[in-house]
């Protein structure tokens, strides 16, 4: 099935599933050539060392703003950002775990990385996270993206990422389209 931008919403959230080799990973590459200049990719196979770099631009530009939002939601992980006056250098990526870097990679782009009316696509937004953590993803990724009217495109294999989401899901499969994982 070939997605469009017409099929995903506006604003916010837009979970793409289907099984191995059914296009997810695809689709994302061909928005992000399409939308190249107004968007931003995170693939699973992404080097730590690229995401590191992408971070540490991102962590001073969330300091710089002092954005509210982005550290409530760090906070909720264990990071005590701008809380008690410990500034958002207390973040180093170098020392994160792989989980921590995706979530922040991907809570950055959105909050600052990615410019208004931008697309954020992220191919495979469970890995490396907690289940716990992967709860929450969507509902935290739809505050951030509202905020600055950005869509977020994930793919995903884990029914934990979509939650109660099902209203957000494209389905790339004939067989899952409409079905609970």
């Amino acid at each position: 099935m070939d997605i469009t931008l017409n099929q995903l919403r506006n604003v916010g959230v837009s979970i793409l599933i289907g099984t191995n080799g059914s296009g997810k990973t695809y689709a994302l590459q061909r928005m992000n050539r399409e939308f190249a200049v107004n968007s931003i990719f995170l693939g699973a196979d992404m080097p730590r060392q690229a995401l590191t770099g992408h971070l540490k631009m991102w962590l001073k530009k969330c300091a710089e703003i002092d954005d509210a939002l982005v550290a409530e939601l760090l906070n909720a992980r264990g990071w005590a950002v701008d809380a008690d006056g410990k500034p958002w250098s207390i973040i180093q990526p170098s020392y994160c775990s792989a989980g921590q870097l995706r979530m922040l990679w991907m809570f950055l782009s959105v909050a600052v990385g990615c410019s208004e009316n931008g697309i954020v696509l992220i191919d495979e937004a469970e890995q490396s996270l907690h289940v716990g953590w992967q709860r929450r993803l969507v509902w935290d990724l739809e505050r951030l993206a509202k905020r600055r009217n950005v869509r977020v495109i994930l793919s995903t294999h884990a029914p934990a990422v979509i939650d109660d989401a099902w209203e957000w899901v494209v389905s790339l499969d004939e067989d899952t389209r409409g079905a609970k994982l």
